[in-house]
């Protein structure tokens, strides 16, 4: 599979500014934003109320702008905006998008990560 610098689910050029070039760094990131994006989608998926809807959200977009995943950064925010219609069928069409966004970018810290 090749992208195209501006396909990649998450911006390398980005990353690299973030972390000043430590490979070691970005590796070290990249991981956190693997496991902390699961556990906030998984919170997501259970939020009780508002809050934990919203809170779940924002930590998600949070951790995608610092690593440069844009579109997951994107749709974390319509979700997190959602908040007080978290059970509207435009709400599950959202949380839709960013689990699939989430994958995509986390596939992609896979692939870089193992190689």
């Amino acid at each position: 599979m090749s992208l195209a610098l501006g396909d990649r689910p998450v911006d390398l050029v980005h990353l690299a500014r973030q972390t000043f070039g430590n490979k070691d760094l970005e590796t070290e990131v990249l991981l956190l934003f693997l496991r902390q994006s699961a556990l906030m989608m998984q919170r997501l998926d259970g939020a009780a109320d508002d809050k934990c809807w919203r809170e779940a959200a924002h930590t998600v977009r949070g951790s995608a702008l610092g690593i440069g995943a844009w579109k997951v950064a994107e749709t974390a925010r319509v979700v997190e905006l959602l908040a007080g219609e978290r059970r509207s069928d435009d709400a599950k069409r959202a949380v839709l998008a960013l689990d699939a966004a989430v994958r995509d970018a986390n596939g992609f810290i896979e692939s870089i990560v193992a190689a």
